[in-house]
């Protein structure tokens, strides 16, 4: 009987041994099986729509707003990485790029960003400016979620970006371009990977502006045969291209509370200190272009801060020796904005 129980024993150990060696063998065959590497992919974008409206409809041509602090335009579309879309929305991808006139080499045509930030030619896009969350448009769900709509706004300074449409005086044969790219996040321990550049054209629109803002020229009280002392009235060019003033007078004469005067007995020049008989023109009903006026587009400042100069036109007003008008008299003139000649 003690036999039996040793032998019991010993054979026990002996198949427990073997188990034990059997699943040892085949969980290191296993282990090696399910081994693989993980690498970051490089993330790729779509070419941005251009639009005046947030993932609105695409854009040929862009009009700039007459004496707008700024102006939008938004430029959309879709990010991919086949890793996980959120490897483009975490705070740490980067994003950038450039708005930028086609021909403007000198500023930054070439790379990602401006060589020089120019109102009139060039605008960085950083990372601030785009958005992954927008309203209506492809979202990154989840982790497994591989795209993602993006969306960088870009303002526009002003109203001085250079025209490229038919019209313009210069830059005909160029366009206004946007550049976009991103640097995505992976996990830890793998390389960032920076997407390819791509990019979308538009034209910028001329726009001929001008602003008189609120002002209004008061000549005072004055008795028949009594010029005036000289007024001034200040011109804004608020448009993207150089351009010359047209004057001329609503009606051929004064609205007065009695009796009538002629638009003429207004004369009015871009030199002050003239004379009523020596000051330039008569306002009339036609239209008169002095190149006098030339006023030049504003311009801007590598800090995109807006540097505007006004021109003056001066004012002066006779009333007839012969009398004929009596009480408040009143006259509107109208400043119309052409091409610089």
């Amino acid at each position: 009987m003690q036999l039996n129980a040793l032998y019991g024993i010993f054979f026990t150990i002996i198949v427990a041994a073997a188990c034990i060696a059997v699943v040892i063998y085949r969980s290191g065959a296993d282990s090696e099986v399910q081994t693989s590497t993980v690498t970051n992919a490089t993330p790729t974008l779509a070419a941005p729509t251009l639009s005046s409206a947030t993932a609105g409809a695409s854009d040929s041509a862009f009009l700039l707003t007459e004496n707008a602090t700024t102006n939008t335009l938004y430029a959309w579309g879709t990010a991919t990485d086949t890793n996980t879309c959120q490897d483009l929305t975490s705070a740490t991808a980067a994003w950038f790029g450039k708005f930028y006139r086609s021909n403007a080499s000198a500023i930054g045509a070439t790379g990602d960003a401006c060589g020089t930030q120019d109102g009139q030619k060039c605008y960085d896009l950083t990372d601030a400016m785009f958005t992954t969350t927008v309203a209506g448009q492809d979202a990154c769900s989840s982790a497994t979620d591989t795209t993602v709509t993006y969306q960088a706004t870009v303002n526009i300074i002003g109203y001085m970006a250079d025209p490229t449409d038919a019209s313009a005086v210069a830059n005909t044969s160029s366009f206004w371009t946007v550049q976009v790219a991103v640097t995505d996040a992976p996990s830890a321990g793998l390389a960032a990977k920076r997407s390819p550049s791509v990019s979308t054209q538009i034209e910028m629109t001329q726009l001929l502006a001008l602003d008189l803002g609120a002002q209004t020229v008061d000549f005072g009280a004055l008795a028949a045969g009594d010029t005036s002392a000289e007024k001034s009235l200040s011109i804004e060019n608020t448009g993207n291209e150089n351009i010359d003033v047209k004057f001329s007078a609503e009606s051929a004469t004064w609205s007065c509370t009695s009796g009538q005067m002629n638009a003429s007995t207004t004369h009015y020049s871009a030199t002050s200190s003239q004379g009523f008989a020596t000051a330039t023109y008569a306002l009339t009903t036609t239209a008169t272009t002095d190149t006098a006026w030339s006023k030049a587009k504003a311009t801007t400042t590598a800090s995109l801060v807006v540097s505007e100069a006004s021109k003056t036109a001066y004012w002066l007003l006779q009333i007839p020796a012969a009398g004929g008008a009596a009480g408040k008299c009143n006259q509107t003139a109208t400043l119309t904005p052409v091409l610089d000649s």
